[in-house]
C-alpha cells in the first residue's frame, strides 16, 4: 500500500468484548435467550489520522477464540 498508494499504516485498535444476545444475535448465531456472543470492532488509521478501515463483527462466543503476537521491529 505504502509503494503504490503513498500511504502509510499508523496504527490499528482493536476491542473485544462480550455481550449478552438479543433476538436479532440468537436468530443469526443461532443462540439461545441470555446467551452471549463476542464482538470484535477494529478501526485502522493511516499516519495522517484518517481511517481507512472499520470492522464490526459478531459471533457465537462457543465458536472464539484469540491469538496474539507482537514482534519488536
Amino acid at each position: 500500500m505504502k509503494k503504490i498508494l503513498h500511504l502509510k499504516i499508523q496504527s490499528s485498535h482493536i476491542t473485544i468484548k462480550a455481550e449478552l444476545s438479543t433476538q436479532l444475535e440468537q436468530q443469526y448465531l443461532g443462540l439461545k435467550e441470555n446467551e452471549p456472543f463476542i464482538e470484535k470492532e477494529q478501526v485502522a488509521y493511516l499516519s495522517s489520522g484518517v481511517i481507512f478501515e472499520y470492522t464490526l463483527a459478531r459471533q457465537r462466543y462457543d465458536e472464539f477464540e484469540f491469538h496474539t503476537i507482537l514482534v519488536k521491529q
